[in-house]
Parts: C-alpha cells; structure tokens; sequence
C-alpha cells in the first residue's frame, strides 16, 4: 500500500477544496494557540528577525493572518504540479528491516514505472533568498503581564562548508551550551534554560550563525546579552578549553555510537551525504573527525566566519515595561 500511495502523489494528486479549508482551519488555530504564549510569540519574532524576513524561510511561529490570507489555493496546486510533474531530481531513501528482494520489486513498479525527463532537474534558485543583515538590529515586543522576559541574539556570515569545517562548528556549538549554563545562569542567575544554537549550511550558500535565546529577568537583558557577546569574543580568542573540548568530544563519539542503532540516524545520514553530495564511507571516520579538531582549528574557525559587530537581537518584555 505504501508504494501504491507514494506512486499517486506523481500520477493522480488528490486535490480536495475541503481538505484545504480543514487545513487552513487547523494553522489559524495552531496560529492563535502559539501567539497567546510568550514564548511562542518570542521565538517567531527571533526567528522571524534572524532570517532577515525571508518568507521562503518563514515557519509557522512566524504566521500572522495578514500572511495566511494571502494563501491562493489555485498557485499552491499548480507548483505541486509542476514539482511533482517529473522526478527525474528525485532521491527516494529507505530504511529499515525489509526484504530487499521484494523492495526493489516495489521500487520497480511503483516507482520505476514513473515518466520521468532526466533533461529537465532543478537547481536550487540562490537568488530568491534574502541577503543577511548588514547592519545590527534590535527589536522589541512587548506582550504578557508576567514578569519574565526572553533574549535573542544572532550573528551570520558568510562561510565555506566542509566536512571538517561542519564538525567545528558542532564542537562550538555543543561547547558554547556548556558556556551559557555555567557563566550565564549559574553564575550571573535571573535566566531561564539558556539555548543556542549553531550551525553551518551549505545551501542555499555557505553560511555560519550563531544564535543564543535565553529566558530571563525582563531587566537584565542588556547585561545577558554583553556577556553572551563577551563569551563568544573569548572563545574566538582562546578558543575551548581543554576540560570542555574533552567533554564534548566524548559526549560527540557517545551519542553517535548509541544513534548509529537507529533507523532514524541512517536516514537522516544518507539523506545529509546524498544532498551533499559527500562520502556515505564517511560514518566509519567519525570517530577520527571528532578527535582530529584542536583548539587551533576552532579560534580559526571563528576569526574567519564570527562578527559579533553585526548582530540581530530581539526581546520580548511585559507590557508593563512598555514607556
């Protein structure tokens, strides 16, 4: 049944004028659950403010009506169409416990019998994307009565991808975890569950950013956000220290070899190498990757790819803070 299923999303789409108010219905009421909390509403304008606006980058923390009644039906049709027209650009993945004489006889059927044009691949259009933020920005919101307030900061750039370079920026961002709980909320106090999150992405175009949330003491923002600033300019210039590198390396190697068991890991895995167009041996080096990074490599790393000059930072405060 599920290869017949997968066939029909190709040969006969169901288009159904009901199922879309149903679903139209459903995000309107997911929009108003999500705004009438803090920290929803806080994370959609971070979030909203960190991608400089791009509506290609929206999620649906970042939906207001305005955005949803602009929704044509007719237009959402027609480019599935279009995309779903030839999967010539197609990578179907499987996982799991099957019978690989019978998968590839599924394979052959449902999905080998497919018109494809191998001519006619898409590439992803770069130019459609918003450009980062050249210039720090700061907003803020007002909304709530209670007395807690959230934080965020976020600095972009651009950067080179590469294997090793990725697996830097995981160490950083693993590192700076540990950095915010032991300075931020044990030692400064008046935050809630500090987060950050740090990545490096190949597409559309390489990119490195950094981004830090903490919930807080509404009066304590700006000093949150000097020493979360003052963190990352000391990592940039000494780099992690031992005792913490050595922590995350291991916490890296044991989280994997309890992952690697999962058909979960294996399909995010090959969808990662397929789309990067990297070595699927490379699972087998992992180990070595993560042991291979030096504290040289990191303070390197962020003096090419980190500006913490340029920086989007959003609050979200009560009302009552409102002048």
């Amino acid at each position: 049944f599920f290869f017949q299923y997968l066939n029909a999303f190709f040969t006969a789409p169901r288009i159904d004028e009901n199922t879309k108010e149903l679903v139209m219905a459903e995000t309107r009421q997911q929009m108003q659950m999500l705004n009438s909390n803090a920290m929803y509403k806080f994370f959609g304008a971070f979030l909203n403010a960190a991608t400089n606006n791009d509506p290609y980058l929206k999620n649906a923390l970042g939906y207001t009506e305005d955005y949803l009644n602009q929704v044509d039906f007719n237009r959402a049709v027609q480019i599935y169409k279009e995309r779903f027209a030839n999967p010539a650009d197609f990578t179907f993945i499987f996982v799991g416990n099957y019978n690989e004489k019978d998968l590839m006889q599924y394979i052959t059927t449902y999905l080998g019998s497919l018109k494809t044009d191998p001519k006619k691949t898409e590439d992803i259009n770069k130019d459609v994307f918003k450009p980062m933020a050249k210039e720090s920005t700061k907003k803020v919101t007002y909304f709530g009565t209670d007395e807690q307030g959230w934080m965020g900061i976020s600095f972009t750039s651009d950067a080179e991808y590469t294997v090793k370079n990725n697996m830097i920026s995981t160490i950083i961002g693993d590192a700076l975890d540990i950095y915010l709980v032991e300075i931020i909320r044990e030692k400064m106090g008046g935050v809630y569950s500090p987060m950050a999150q740090v990545g490096l992405s190949k597409y559309p175009t390489g990119k490195f950013q950094v981004m830090v949330m903490l919930g807080c003491n509404p009066g304590k923002t700006d000093v949150l956000k000097d020493a979360c600033v003052k963190i990352l300019n000391d990592m940039t210039k000494k780099g992690v220290d031992k005792k913490t590198l050595n922590k995350v390396k291991t916490s890296l190697i044991s989280t994997r070899e309890k992952n690697i068991q999962t058909n979960n890991f294996w399909l995010s895995y090959i969808n990662s190498k397929a789309l990067y167009g990297e070595d699927f041996n490379a699972v087998n080096e992992y180990k070595d990757l993560v042991n291979s990074i030096t504290n040289k490599d990191i303070i390197n790393f962020l003096k090419s790819y980190l500006n913490t000059n340029v920086c989007t930072r959003v609050d979200l405060l009560p009302e009552t803070m409102k002048k």
